[in-house]
């Protein structure tokens, strides 16, 4: 019965309904409860008062801070269903570009703008030693940079070069820092990607907010195409919204995505899980696992 007691207990801690109905269910049901929510586990021990258990290597496996990145992470590394995705989006950026050239224009000359990390750069690797290490971003990411050796994102490379063919201008508008410029460009160079250069990439310098950016190219080019994988890669109107906000802001504009706009897939991280939090970043591990399982259960208003 004393385990029956536990589960019971681990489920009212977060108001998990759960169908125990008797003790011969309770081995599955407890087993169910620690699979769906081992990003608790850390709240659990707290809250019970019950002692640490003993640490365990990073390769066996991923603590609370970082288990619930483990399957995303994975998704974003491995599967084919995201190289898939990737390539399609590429492919309909090479469509709508040559529509688009194809019209008769005079005046700017055509440029497009792409983000960098998981849109042109693949960082899945890093993100697996962070959740392989139990860290948090930003740990390691100003060294990792500097090394570069993230991979190009399927479909990225033949696109941009594609377009620098065509005569269109690429820039690179991202919030990776000013400081991690150099590392960022020769980690472009090093793969092929076009104008790798020091006026062609636009880093965060004061705000996250990259419509400042992207005004600035269109002083001088006519942009064509926003490729990214973060809603804030495309218009401000999305930045420091609610999940429910966002939501609605993507409807507005929902003829702009696949014409304008082209989005690429990024389940490790994002401005969509910051809106979970309310962008409060100072909120602890055990606090934000507490608001990413009543997300589960309730509607996703972000608030």
């Amino acid at each position: 019965m004393k385990s029956l007691a536990n589960a019971r207990h681990i489920a009212h801690l977060f108001d998990v309904r759960t169908p125990i109905l008797n003790e011969k269910d309770t081995k599955m049901t407890t087993k169910t409860i620690v699979l769906l929510f081992p990003a608790m586990l850390a709240g659990i021990t707290s809250a019970t008062g019950m002692s640490d258990p003993p640490p365990r290597a990073a390769a066996d496996t991923a603590g609370p801070i970082q288990q619930h990145r483990v399957l995303a992470t994975l998704w974003m590394k491995h599967a084919a269903e995201v190289r898939a995705l990737q390539y399609q989006a590429f492919n309909l950026a090479r469509m709508r570009l040559d529509q688009e050239l194809a019209k008769p224009r005079t005046g700017k000359k055509p440029a497009v703008i792409v983000d960098v990390d998981e849109t042109v750069l693949d960082t899945s690797a890093f993100q697996a030693a962070l959740a392989a290490g139990n860290q948090e971003f930003p740990a390691g990411w100003r060294k990792w940079i500097s090394s570069a050796q993230a991979t190009a994102v399927p479909g990225s490379l033949a696109f941009l070069q594609h377009a620098a063919d065509s005569g269109v201008a690429v820039f690179y508008v991202t919030n990776r820092r000013e400081p991690m410029k150099d590392g960022t460009l020769r980690n472009l160079a090093a793969l092929g990607f076009p104008s790798a250069k020091e006026a062609h990439i636009l880093c965060k310098t004061k705000t996250s907010d990259k419509a400042p950016r992207r005004e600035a190219v269109a002083r001088s080019h006519r942009i064509l195409l926003l490729i990214g994988d973060n809603l804030n890669d495309f218009d401000a109107a999305f930045l420091g919204k609610n999940t429910a906000e966002r939501a609605a802001a993507v409807d507005r504009r929902r003829e702009a995505f696949g014409s304008r706009f082209i989005i690429l897939p990024n389940a490790m991280y994002g401005h969509w899980e910051s809106a979970f939090y309310g962008y409060d970043w100072s909120l602890t591990p055990a606090q934000r696992s507490v608001i990413r399982l009543r997300l589960l259960r309730g509607s996703a208003t972000g608030e």
